[in-house]
């Protein structure tokens, strides 16, 4: 695909193929999404999402280290959007159009 020959688009679509590439990713990524300026604890996010903690524990590593999350607190850890990151702005505005009842 012609879009492919740049770094940079290359660099775009596999940081949203790892940013996307999970269920349980995309799941927490629209509990977020919900209420930007909230922040959750681990165990809200398993209890939101029906996700195990061990689950929970493995995608919001791969978020943050993505910059698409933020721990907002270290006492106790809570976990939010990272509303300054160009990405998660775009698809922030994606997933309040994509509402799931």
């Amino acid at each position: 695909m012609v879009w492919l020959k740049s770094d940079m688009s290359r660099h775009i679509l596999e940081e949203l193929e790892l940013g996307l590439g999970s269920g349980g990713r995309i799941r927490i990524l629209f509990t977020l999404a919900d209420k930007p300026e909230k922040a959750y604890t681990k165990y809200a996010l398993e209890q939101i999402t029906g996700l195990k903690a061990v689950e929970v524990r493995r995608q919001l590593k791969i978020l943050t280290q993505l910059g698409w999350v933020k721990v907002a607190s270290r006492e106790p850890e809570i976990y939010q959007l990272n509303l300054e990151n160009k990405t998660v702005k775009d698809l922030l505005q994606f997933l309040k159009r994509v509402k799931i009842p």
